[in-house]
């Protein structure tokens, strides 16, 4: 069966400053050295192992990775957590390193992520899912607009089908499937099912986060949005839509809207680099009551 993959091998992440990053990664992780790498009498990477787990996590310096990949905001692995207990210990960890992440979030009764982001942004996601036979099935979600996803059942990349088992046969992709038909207008309520495949309907109405800000440099705030802003909040768990208004007065102000009101104060709680020539102000949930 298979093709005698055992497990990963490691995960390569492009690090600005290796040592500060190793030791961040040891003290989070409770990893031990494991490999280094000197090029021409420079120590340029270097493999940290977890005794816990058959896990390796390889740091090379940035500039002298191909394309100097930077991958701030980008969750690069999901990491498996034990129980929705252990979830919490690791936030708790966090709290006693003073490294910044989000809440526990939680995905339903069966399913909560922790995002913790290292020194350059990239997101490590801690995940814990109930196992449950469902769970190893095939899902395809199906995003649209606004709203939580729809659920498939048959993929739609042509992989070709396992060799043993005859699973996982692709179809090609067809135009609108699984897409609202023309005309559909989303309210701001969503019905769906608790799941892949049947499931019993729910409703909930989306919230959106509005925050305003004191407005110093705003050449400064513009650019600083697009890195700081605009690749990170629409990769939050229940984002639906975003918009950042032109300030009055010198007060901007930004309207996030999310799935629910969990996934908006969630969000809330999000650690994110602060926006150079911008003061916060106020920062509330509002419930939405009708979009377009």
């Amino acid at each position: 069966m298979g093709i005698g993959m055992t497990r990963v091998q490691h995960v390569k992440i492009p690090v600005s400053d290796l040592g500060r990053s190793a030791g961040w990664y040891a003290a989070l992780l409770d990893l031990v050295p494991f490999r280094e790498f000197v090029e021409h009498g420079v120590l340029r990477g270097a493999a940290l192992r977890s005794p816990e787990a058959a896990v390796v996590f390889a740091l090379r310096e940035r500039q002298f990775c191909a394309s100097q990949p930077s991958l701030a905001g980008f969750d690069l692995i999901a990491l498996r957590m034990a129980s929705r207990e252990a979830l919490a210990d690791l936030a708790a960890r966090c709290d006693r390193l003073a490294i910044d992440h989000s809440p526990v979030q939680d995905r339903g009764p069966h399913e909560a992520v922790v995002d913790v982001p290292d020194p350059d942004g990239t997101v490590l996601r801690f995940f814990w899912e109930q196992e449950t036979e469902q769970a190893l099935e095939f899902t395809g979600l199906c995003f649209g607009t606004a709203g939580p996803p729809e659920f498939y059942e048959v993929p739609r990349l042509p992989i070709p089908a396992h060799e043993q088992t005859g699973l996982a046969v692709g179809q090609p992709v067809t135009e609108g499937a699984g897409l609202a038909p023309p005309g559909h207008n989303p309210s701001s309520e969503y019905r769906c099912g608790d799941g892949p495949g049947p499931g019993t309907a729910k409703t909930w109405s989306m919230h959106a986060v509005v925050a305003t800000v004191r407005i110093e440099d705003l050449e400064t705030a513009r650019q600083a949005l697009a890195a700081l802003r605009l690749n990170v909040v629409p990769r939050a768990p229940g984002f639906v839509s975003a918009c950042w208004l032109a300030p009055a007065d010198g007060v901007g102000m930004s309207v996030i809207v999310f799935e629910t009101r969990e996934h908006a104060e969630a969000a809330i709680g999000y650690p994110l680099a602060p926006l150079p020539g911008v003061t916060p102000l106020t920062v509330e949930i509002r419930e939405v009551v009708a979009s377009a």
